[in-house]
């Protein structure tokens, strides 16, 4: 038999499990909604590929086609909101990375090492190895009327490094749809995801399972039709 005084902290610990599980669904819901916009943007972009293919096919065989105006910037919008999401996190996780690191080398032995230390600099070589590598995939795959403003953003390290001119760009070369704005708000959630989320390698799996769908499909890249 419980005893009366009892009953108030098993409320308590129940209540918490509760509040915990609660915290626990809506992270995880968060890190799937994460994950499958890399999903949406890939089947966007083979949209766009097929779309290419056709105009393509049909310019070569009847000399004329018709196809939407805006196709190209729906192309490049949902490369740059797929490369920008996985860069935001790569550089969100640089940067936590690098003030662990600063907090690590107060304690090194006199050597200039400690285990933490060295732990923390294979997990920054690691991440700016993913960084190289994306980038090439960037630039590999997007199609050859990117933005020049978007693709300098890409290679600078970070790119929110770049946002100023991004941003100016976006004033002086207003278009139908905010290319400019979508590749900053897409690598700013990827950004802050990074700093409140320890699902890396669930990331960098969706991200390779899509780059290597949308790779495949590079048969399409050919030309890009721009009115």
């Amino acid at each position: 038999m419980l005893l009366p005084h009892r009953m108030p902290r098993l409320r308590e610990i129940k209540l918490e499990r509760i509040k915990r599980k609660k915290i626990e669904n809506q992270h995880r819901r968060k890190v799937e909604e994460f994950l499958m916009n890399f999903d949406l943007d890939t089947k966007e972009i083979l949209r766009c590929k097929a779309e290419n293919i056709r105009i393509k096919e049909e310019l070569e065989q009847n000399g004329k086609v018709t196809f939407g105006a805006f196709l190209w910037q729906q192309h490049l919008s949902a490369e740059y909101k797929f490369f920008a999401r996985i860069l935001g996190y790569i550089d969100g996780k640089t940067a936590e990375v690098l003030g662990e690191l600063n907090f690590e080398s107060h304690f090194l032995d006199e050597t200039g090492y400690s285990e933490a230390h060295e732990k923390k600099l294979e997990e920054f070589i690691e991440l700016a190895t993913r960084r190289k590598n994306i980038v090439n995939d960037y630039t590999e795959e997007i199609p050859g009327n990117s933005l020049t403003v978007i693709n300098e953003a890409v290679k600078a390290n970070p790119s929110s490094d770049r946002f100023a001119e991004v941003f100016k760009d976006n004033i002086d070369n207003n278009m139908q749809l905010p290319l400019q704005n979508q590749f900053v708000q897409a690598y700013n959630e990827g950004y802050l995801f990074a700093r409140e989320s320890m699902e890396a390698a669930e990331v960098f799996s969706r991200y390779n399972r899509n780059i290597e769908l949308i790779k495949s499909k590079n048969k399409g890249k050919q030309k890009t039709y721009q009115i």
